[in-house]
């Protein structure tokens, strides 16, 4: 027995048991700070990225109230210029005005003018009485009421 307690004295020397005693008890300690180390770094990256998803999605909903704010004006802009085509075509000096020529760049592709330069359909009376002037102060028409 002696031969085995001296090949065990020089397999194992002092410290030996202590030291495997604190790996096994370390190892433990080892993986739970990885653990804690991985989830910590998980973490601050779920919070870096929610914050820039957050950024994202406001910058997202400031820019569709912009293009929604942007769109209703279009739309304004449009019927105001579609109004103004309307009183324009219907004024009596259509075919000499000045900007008649300025609205018909507006007009929209595909749109044809079904009648003359400056004559809307109610318009014909009143583009024959600019051109001739009246011929009887009781025009059968207007039954004496001037135009």
């Amino acid at each position: 027995m002696d031969i085995m307690t001296d090949i065990l004295q020089w397999l194992l020397p002092g410290g030996a048991l202590g030291t495997l005693v604190t790996w096994l008890l370390s190892r433990k300690t080892f993986y739970a700070r990885n653990k804690k180390e991985r989830e910590d770094i998980y973490k601050s990256l779920y919070d870096s990225l929610k914050e820039t998803v957050g950024d994202i999605q406001q910058q997202n909903i400031q820019l569709i109230d912009e293009n929604n704010e942007i769109r209703n004006r279009l739309q304004n802009i449009n019927a105001v210029i579609r109004q103004i085509g309307e009183k324009a075509n219907r004024c009596r000096y259509w075919s000499v005005c000045p900007v008649a020529k300025q609205l018909q760049v507006y007009r929209p592709a595909g749109t044809v003018d079904s009648h003359p330069k400056g004559q809307h359909d109610s318009s014909g009376y009143r583009e024959r009485q600019l051109r001739s002037g009246r011929e009887k102060d009781s025009d059968p028409d207007t039954h004496g009421q001037p135009p």
